[in-house]
Formats: C-alpha cells, sequence, structure tokens
C-alpha cells in the first residue's frame, strides 16, 4: 500500500464530494488525527501516486493550512509576553534568556520558514490552475 495524508476542516467522510473522486480512483479513508486524514491505495509497483491531482485541490489543501498556520501562530508570535521578554530581555534571569533563546526565537524561525514554503506552493499552483 502508499498511504498519503491530506489536511481537512471537517471529516472526509462526511463530505461526500470530497470524497467520491478518492474512492473513484481507489483511495481508501484509513484515519484520521485532528485534521490530518489519511488514505491509502494499493501500490501496485508505484510509489509516486498523489492523492491530490489537480492543481485546484492542492491550492486548496496548501490555503487550508495556510489557515491554520495563522490561527496558531499569530497568538504565538505577537502575544503579550513575547514583548514583554523582549522589552526585558537585558534584566532576565540567565535561564530565561536561555529559555527565550532556545525555544521561541527557533520556533519563530520555523513559523517564517513554513509561511515563506507555504506561500510559495501557493503562489506556484495558482500559476498553474
Amino acid at each position: 500500500y502508499v498511504y498519503k495524508f491530506d489536511f481537512k476542516g471537517i471529516k472526509p467522510e462526511q463530505d461526500e464530494e470530497f470524497m467520491r473522486p478518492l474512492n473513484d480512483t481507489g483511495w481508501e479513508y484509513v484515519s484520521s488525527m485532528g485534521s490530518w486524514y489519511y488514505f491509502r491505495i494499493e501500490a501496485g509497483g508505484r510509489e509516486d501516486v498523489e492523492l491530490l491531482t489537480a492543481p485546484g485541490q492542492k491550492l486548496d489543501k496548501y490555503k487550508r493550512l495556510m489557515s491554520l498556520l495563522a490561527i496558531l501562530g499569530f497568538p504565538f508570535l505577537y502575544s503579550p509576553i513575547s514583548f514583554v521578554l523582549i522589552k526585558r530581555f537585558d534584566t532576565m534571569a540567565d535561564w530565561v534568556k536561555i529559555l527565550f533563546l532556545g525555544f521561541y526565537i527557533p520556533v519563530t524561525c520555523m513559523y517564517i520558514f513554513a509561511a515563506f514554503y507555504i506561500l510559495g506552493k501557493i503562489r506556484t499552483l495558482k500559476k498553474l490552475g
């Protein structure tokens, strides 16, 4: 079997429009975790099978991911705690500085990288579609 996943805001078994093309092409719904839904198809010697093949489907997936990233990341990046930590960095205890530098800055960098990566995918798919 080849396993693939998709990010969907609703349960795929409740979305007939989403599930019909997947079922018609041989994909089987396996399980879900949060808003991630896992599907499988018999490999039959092919390992490069794509779950979502139409540029519009992929574009929708990346837009949903970008929305999730904005909802989760914006409060983290712009919370009052982060501004207080930055403003009072010089007066903090060393362990707080280490925690701040070891957690907040790497997570912020990963968030920014993910945002630009997803935006790049969206831009590319818009050109294709």
